[in-house]
């Protein structure tokens, strides 16, 4: 068992700090020092400011990682949160319950959004793709 992952090989959330082995405040040289393979978002509109590493995406600030998030589908061993282990298949409603200071579902245009921990980490699961996405972000990113 590593700090970044459970026994089952998922990634561990950290709300505020990380998502696997992907912390908030690492340097772009951190990331390639860990042999990730940084590649530019698909659609090519963002630069090198947000990265796709495997099943994460990471948005990079002043080159220091301001923001990574996972959809839960693409990590097969599904999330570790607060010693909860759950599957890919999670629902909006399991993921919130298991994280701290969640507060209640927002309806938005692209789906639904649920704030957690001070607003250092979102649950988000989209109107037309229901996978259940986690993003853990710096304090003050979404203000910014």
């Amino acid at each position: 068992m590593t700090q970044s992952t459970d026994k089952s090989g998922a990634p561990i959330v950290v709300p505020g700090q990380s998502i696997g082995m992907i912390r908030i405040g690492m340097t772009r040289a951190d990331c390639k020092r860990l042999a990730l393979d940084l590649k530019p978002h698909p659609s090519g509109q963002f630069g090198d400011a947000v990265s796709v590493v495997g099943p994460y995406h990471i948005v990079f600030e002043s080159d220091r990682v301001a923001s990574v998030a996972l959809k839960l589908k693409d990590s097969p061993a599904g999330i570790a949160v607060a010693g909860q282990l759950l599957p890919a298949s999670a629902s909006l409603e399991r993921v919130t319950k298991a994280l701290p200071n969640c507060g209640s579902v927002e309806m938005r245009e692209g789906g639904s959004v649920v704030s957690c921990g001070g607003g250092t980490t979102l649950v988000k699961c989209g109107a037309e793709d229901s996978a259940v996405e986690i993003q853990v972000v710096a304090p003050g990113f979404l203000g910014r």
